[in-house]
């Protein structure tokens, strides 16, 4: 039997078809490709018969990762795509096949509403939809909603719903919203967050190319590796009740290099002991990254954890934090940073440029006659027209070309002075 091909390198259609062929191999002698820790592994066909130079033959451990790895990646991908159709098909299916009333009893749904901007808050724009009626519905604080003019399959404008009163919903979105919103007859349904599917995919991807201390966890995971032996020390004092078995897991826990597993019916203290383990942790000088599968979960954690006096810092979309516990969200902590009132400044800065930048010409493809930007600017520097353009024209649309530029550069700079106050934050 042939043994397989090891690459050094990712290699995809073109890459891969070139490689092969160093070989003196064709795309048609592959009988299988696996991709892990940024390799490419090429399983060929029975019928092959060249043998690769030793150099490029994985060995029996290095394969059998590969292999592994690549399964269990390819495996979970199929079912998140699975998931992701089956969940886009059941929404889109009952938006056609029930009215826009049977949706809205069944709680999915909420019509007649009328819009009104309520401002911005941890950089998202609200809108508060509001009617006469009172609100009954299923949805709530986190959905994602599709908002439409009462058509939702024709409509893009997707939000997340902060909050919901007996009278008025309230929605956040990241872009300005559009100015149809504020009108009567508006329809907010339930949808699917398809950027939670896309994160998993892309976490997928780190992990099957992972490398030094994850990719030894992703093994040990996948059976490919031991955890090493729990060295348990004594634990900092804490003052937290704990029984005796709580006691052993934190001491157990505290000693493990690689990873640990706290479990036991319910009412037995598991939370308690994680709360002591953070704890005990932070007092060894240790940074933590406390994670659950669910936002009600992380809230759980980070209520008992207020009271330790710990330094602590919510990640995650405001809307999806208990409103007691967001003095504690990346996001509020952002807008009270001593550096953040300079950058609010630069974004009004921006604002009052775009208004200004609507007193001239934008170069749409129509106006532009196919010229491009730069051409536009050189043309009206030499005071020239043409194609038909006018030379006032031409220049007012180099303005607009120049202003355009300066609120592009501004934004950036802001943007780059945003995420490293949030760095700041975190670390």
């Amino acid at each position: 039997m042939t043994p397989p091909i090891l690459f050094d390198k990712i290699l995809y259609d073109r890459d891969l078809l070139l490689a092969l062929r160093r070989e003196k191999l064709k795309m048609s002698d592959i009988k299988k490709v696996c991709y892990a820790d940024g390799k490419t592994l090429v399983f060929l066909k029975k019928r092959v018969k060249n043998r690769p130079p030793k150099q490029k033959i994985p060995s029996r451990e290095l394969e059998r990762e590969i292999l592994l790895v690549d399964g269990f990646v390819e495996r979970y991908m199929e079912l998140i795509e699975r998931e992701r159709i089956a969940e886009i098909e059941a929404q889109i299916r009952e938006i056609r096949t029930f009215s826009a009333a049977e949706r809205e009893l069944f709680g999915r749904a909420v019509r007649d509403l009328a819009g009104r901007y309520e401002g911005e808050k941890f950089h998202y724009h609200l809108v508060r939809f509001s009617r006469q009626r009172p609100i009954e519905t299923e949805m709530a604080a986190g959905d994602v909603v599709l908002v439409s003019r009462g058509a939702p399959l024709k409509s893009d404008l997707r939000g997340t719903l902060y909050d919901i009163k007996r009278h008025y919903l309230s929605v956040a979105f990241e872009q300005m919203p559009p100015k149809w919103l504020y009108h009567a007859s508006i329809r907010v349904d339930l949808f699917i967050n398809d950027v939670t599917y896309k994160r998993m995919e892309e976490n997928l991807e780190l992990l099957r190319h992972a490398t030094g201390r994850t990719r030894r966890l992703r093994n040990i995971i996948l059976h490919l590796q031991k955890p090493a032996p729990a060295k348990p020390p004594t634990p900092p004092e804490i003052p937290l009740l704990l029984n005796a078995s709580q006691k052993a897991a934190l001491s157990r826990a505290l000693g493990s290099k690689d990873l640990f597993l706290i479990h036991g019916p319910p009412g037995t203290g598991k939370t308690r002991t994680l709360i002591a383990l953070i704890e005990a942790e932070v007092r060894l000088g240790r940074r933590i990254l406390a994670t659950a599968d669910s936002n009600v979960a992380v809230d759980n954690m980070l209520l008992r954890l207020a009271k330790k006096g710990l330094k602590l810092v919510r990640i995650g979309h405001p809307v999806r934090i208990a409103e007691e516990l967001q003095r504690y969200s990346v996001h509020y902590l952002y807008e009270r940073h001593i550096e953040t009132e300079a950058i609010k400044m630069g974004w009004e800065e921006i604002k009052t440029l775009a208004k200004e930048r609507e007193a001239y010409a934008k170069p749409t493809a129509a106006r532009s006659r196919g010229l491009g930007y730069e051409r536009i600017q050189t043309l009206a520097s030499r005071g020239k027209s043409h194609r038909g353009i006018s030379q006032a024209t031409m220049g007012s649309m180099a303005a607009w070309i120049k202003m355009d530029k300066k609120i592009a550069r501004l934004a950036e700079d802001l943007r780059s002075k945003e995420e490293a106050i949030y760095r700041k934050i975190i670390e």
